[in-house]
């Protein structure tokens, strides 16, 4: 027989376990960007270059080029420049 109690208990698990998967997805953003550093390169001051977009079965990854030492980004947000 189930009580009150595991159903209030199996709330608040679900319940944390969404707030976890939307801090998670926000804080996977913010390092995106921070790798992106605005379209130029972190290691000689260059532009990064959109190159292709790589289709995987549930997500999509977004690579990046540095026109000048060829570095190269892999990210999953799609940054547009400005």
């Amino acid at each position: 027989m189930y009580k009150d109690t595991d159903t209030e208990t199996n709330f608040i698990v679900i319940a944390f376990l969404i707030v976890l998967v939307i801090i998670l997805f926000t804080v996977k953003g913010c390092v995106s960007s921070n790798i992106y550093n605005n379209g130029i390169c972190t290691q000689c001051g260059g532009n990064l270059t959109f190159k292709e977009a790589v289709g995987h079965r549930y997500s999509t990854n977004y690579i990046y080029i540095c026109d000048n030492c060829g570095r190269l980004i892999e990210s999953s947000v799609y940054f547009r420049r400005r």
